[in-house]
Formats: structure tokens, sequence, C-alpha cells
């Protein structure tokens, strides 16, 4: 054993052959740590009884034995300092290292840790200054590389409420180009990066190889994702490795060792994220690192890896307020354009503002984003900003001359929002939708009366007047006549000529059919209506719904023209809705 400890290579008979070394030293400790026991016993005299006298051989041994431990912990040092150091040539597989050789000896580093404290400090030194290296190191490369990579998506000018002339170059051109520039106020295939959970890491070379772009929350989770699959393996390697008898010693010593290792990478990928975060005006790229920090810390939780806890809460802190201050960004800058008197006289058509897509767009991605987490602070923010959106929109409604253009603009800009919000899905951005509808049906109710009165405006005014009378029978016959001549001869154009205006008014196909139904839905109701009070005035004769009832009375009779009957003005309209 002697020879072998002292002249061979480490390897698994070497290690053997150091472990039955530990197990003599350890009962050699024993045996004269108990005859301690009982020398000490014998001189209290009746206070204790000797123990068994020490055998005479160990003294002869211990002194070999504590030579041999000085020459085996020696080896053990050189060794595991050896292969640490190789961690720094091009190329290595730390991992494979670890498991093949570090985790395969670490009976080696345990018997150091036991009989040479000082040899252990210097390998556990070793280590994290080597480890300290390399991580620091491939992580800053790593991070260069994506930077690289990153797409331009938004910056000062790309805010809801700023002019889209502010938006535009020296020769009216944008500041970039179109094509290399992300739509910063809509999710679209953004979220994939939240949802695809399985995908891997970015690898640099293969996307420069592509040209390829990615926005910035791509490569934040692809650098952090790295960082926490790294630092998984380090922690649970190094609670492996550096393990003692004392369970908290080992915790704690494992925590320390970690740190100590990861701290300047750490450092240096908040320093990363800070750089982006303080010049960043994409509040949705920054709510999906949000959400994707969220993601990777119950990642850690369900790994039981503790260590990087400190590290995703600094990342969390960075995020927030930038966000925040962001969704302020975006909140002065509706705010200022509605009291931009120059902004609002330029509002000169009834068709939705480019603002309204902006906002519309904007709310669906943060509703969607906080459709798992329910954040009160977020839904506070987003009404704040949706109140300001709809002061704006009633400022620049004002600015149009006619009332019933006031009416039309509101329609089209509500309805794109909430086109724009059906496209997602979810409870939040349901509840968003319920009412954004609530303020669209108000607007069609007020356009509704507003289409009818220029073409049916004595049928309406009429039958709102008559129904607050009493007695229908005092209402002169005449005006009943005048009302039916009137509705007879002009009906049929009236609907051509609505129909027409709607389709003009209202570009949008679904919501033209909407507010077509219901002007002609409303025009139906007051017919009906008239022709309810026409039979309470004769008393039931002369039917106006089509019937053949018997004349019992004289005054229908003798008009120049029956009232047309319900059902006939219902099978027109039908032919009007179909062709919308």
């Amino acid at each position: 054993m002697i020879r072998k400890i002292t002249e061979s290579d480490v390897d698994e008979a070497w290690l053997n052959y150091l472990l039955e070394l530990n197990k003599k030293m350890t009962y050699v400790k024993a045996n004269v740590s108990a005859s301690k026991a009982g020398s000490s016993g014998g001189k209290a005299g009746k206070a204790g009884k000797a123990g068994p006298p020490p055998i005479r051989a160990l003294k002869d041994v211990g002194p070999e034995l504590e030579r041999l431990r000085i020459r085996a912990s020696g080896i053990i040092r050189d060794f595991f300092l050896n292969k640490i150091r190789s961690l720094r040539i091009p190329n290595t597989n730390i991992q494979i290292l670890q498991q093949s050789v570090l985790l395969k000896y670490k009976e080696l580093h345990r018997f150091l840790m036991e009989r040479h404290g000082d040899g252990a400090a210097e390998v556990r030194q070793t280590y994290v200054n080597t480890m300290r290296w390399y991580f620091y190191n491939h992580f800053e490369r790593y991070s260069k590389g994506l930077g690289k990579l990153q797409a331009v998506i938004a910056d000062k000018t790309d805010l809801i409420g700023v002019e889209e002339s502010a938006k535009k170059g020296l020769f009216g051109t944008g500041k970039v180009a179109l094509k290399d520039k992300t739509n910063v106020f809509a999710l679209g295939d953004r979220i994939e990066t939240l949802r695809q959970q399985d995908a891997g890491v970015i690898l640099v070379h293969v996307a420069e190889d592509k040209s390829q772009k990615y926005p910035y929350e791509a490569l934040f989770r692809s650098f952090n994702l790295t960082m926490i699959d790294n630092a998984s393996s380090e922690y649970l390697f190094i609670v492996e490795f550096f393990a003692t008898d004392n369970e908290k010693m080992a915790a704690d010593l494992a925590k320390s060792v970690f740190h100590d290792i990861f701290e300047p990478t750490e450092k240096m990928g908040l320093m990363t994220t800070k750089q982006y975060v303080d010049n960043s005006y994409d509040a949705v790229g920054i709510l999906l690192c949000i959400r994707i920090n969220t993601q990777l810390t119950m990642e850690l939780q369900r790994r039981r890896v503790p260590a990087l806890e400190a590290y995703t809460n600094a990342t969390n802190m960075l995020l927030w307020p930038r966000f925040q201050h962001i969704m302020d960004l975006h909140f002065q800058s509706v705010k200022k354009m509605a009291a931009n008197k120059q902004v609002l006289a330029s509002v000169r058509d009834v068709h939705p503002h480019y603002v309204t897509r902006r906002y519309a767009e904007f709310a669906a991605s943060i509703l969607t984003l906080n459709e798992e987490y329910s954040d009160p602070n977020l839904n506070n923010s987003l009404q704040r900003l949706r109140n300001e959106v709809e002061g704006l929109l009633a400022r620049m409604a004002n600015e149009l001359s006619e009332h019933k253009n006031r009416i039309v603009f509101l329609i089209n800009n509500y309805d794109l929002i909430a086109s724009v919000l059906k496209e997602s899905a979810g409870k939040t951005v349901e509840a968003e939708l319920e009412h954004v509808n609530a303020l669209l049906s108000v607007q069609i109710g007020a356009f509704v009366d507003e289409e009818l009165i220029p073409y049916f405006g004595n049928l309406v005014n009429f039958v709102k007047h008559a129904e607050q009378v009493k007695n229908v029978a005092g209402i002169d016959a005449d005006r009943f006549e005048k009302i039916s001549y009137e509705f007879n001869t002009t009906w049929r154009q009236n609907i051509t000529s609505i129909n027409a205006s709607v389709i003009q008014l209202f570009s949008n196909f679904k919501n033209g059919t909407t507010v077509l139904h219901a002007v002609l839905g409303q025009l139906i109701v007051y017919y009906t209506r008239f022709c309810v009070l026409l039979e309470q005035r004769f008393q039931g004769g002369g039917k106006a719904n089509g019937g053949s009832g018997r004349k019992q009375e004289a005054g229908i009779a003798s008009w120049k023209q029956p009232p047309v009957g319900v059902q006939t003005v219902m099978v027109e309209i039908k032919k009007f809705r179909s062709n919308f």
C-alpha cells in the first residue's frame, strides 16, 4: 500500500488504497482516543474504570501513517490542481471533466478536507479562480455575440401619441427602414419567445451565417437560460464535490463557493440588461423579459437551485421601473397630443386615426402578457392610458363640423379597437373588449337616430309625440294620413340612400353591416309603432299590417294610398341587409 500510494499515479486502484489508508488512520485515531480516555479515568480513581491499554504496535505505525498522510495529501493536491488548471485549455468540456474526473475522485477531496485543511483550501480557491475566469469570459463573449444580433425595435419617437411627422427623417423617410423595424405596439409572433419554453438557445455563429436578427427579449432569454443551465449544473456539482458531514456547513460552503465563482458573471449580466433597459422604449419587449425572468425563476425553484435568486430579483428591479416609465411616456404623449391644436385640427375625415391602431395593438399586447398574472398595477396603468386615449378621440371628434360625422368618427375608432382586441384571446382581453363594445353600442345608438332623421324625421317625431298623448283618438286624422303618404312615396328611395351612406361612412364590412342592421332595424321599430298608433286611432279599421281587415271607418278608406304593410317593408329591408 505504501509503495502504491507513494509511487503510482492516481487511478481507481490508487483511490482504493487511499480509502484503506483512511480506514487505518481512523482506527488508530479511535484507539488512541479511547486509551487516553481510559487513562484519564484511571487517574480519577473510583470515579472511573481504567480503559484498555493501548496496542503497542500502534505506536510504531502511527508515525508511518502520518508520513503517508502528508505524502498522499500532496499527491491529491497536485492531482486536483492539474485537473482544475486544464479547464483553462481552449475547448475543454467542463461538465465532462467534472463528472468523469472530479466527482469520480471526490473521495480524494473529502480525504484532503479531513486530513489536510490547507491543501483542501488551496484546491478550493484554485477551483474558484479558474471557474470564475471560465464563466466570466465565456458569458462575456456570448453576450457580445448576442448584441450583434439585436434587431431595431423602438426609439423615443415610438410612442402612441407621437405625430407621424416626428417619425420622419430629414427627407421625409423613416430613420430605420420599415422592413428592418418590428411593430413596437403589436405582440404578434414575439410571444413565441415566451411560449416555447423547450426551445434551445441562440447559437451566435449560426445566426451570423444566416444574417438573422432577434428582438431583445429573445437575446435576453437565450443569455439567461444559458446562465441558469450552467449555474444549475455548477451549483449541483459544488454541493456534491464540496460536501461535508455537517449539512448546514456544507450548504453554506456551497453558497459561498458558488457566489465567489458567479458574482462577476452575474454583475456582467445585470450590466448588459441595464445598458439595454436604460435606452429602451419598447414596453412590450421589456414586459416579455419580465415574464421570461419569472419563468426562469420558477424553473430554478423546480430544480431546487437557490443560488441565482438574488440575480433574478435584481433583474426584476431593473425591468419593472423602466417598463412603468415607458408606460408613463405613452400616457404623456397622448395627453400632449390632446392639447396640440394643430394635431386636432388635422382631423378632417371619419376614418380611424393612426393613434387608435397603435393603442389597440399596444393594449392587446399588454393584456395578453398579463393573462396568467392579473397584475393590478399593470391593469391600472393600462386603464389610465385608455382613459386618456378616449379623451383624445372625443376631442378629435369635436373638430368635425357635422354632428353625425363626429359620431361616425368615434364608431370607426372604437370599432378598430374592438377588432384588434378580438384577434387576441383571454379573460383580460374579454373584459377590455366588453368596455369598448359598450362605448361602441352607445355611439351606434346615437348614429341610428342621426341617420334616420333626414329621411324619416317626420315619422320619428310623430311617433315620439303621439306616444306621449293620453288619447290617441284626439290626434287629427289628417296628420296620420300625411305621415303615411310621405312614408309610402319615399321609403324605398330613402332606404337606398341610407344604404349608400353607410357604405361610404363605414369601410369596415362587419362594422358597416352592424350599423346598417341597427338603422334599418330601428326604422322597422318606428314604423311598427306608427302602425300600432294608427290602429288605436281608427280602432282597428283598415289594418296597416297588410291584413284585409273590415273597414269600420271611412277615414283610411278615403286616403289616396293605404298604409304600406310592415311585412312589405321588412322584406325590402332584408335585401339591403344581404347586399352590404
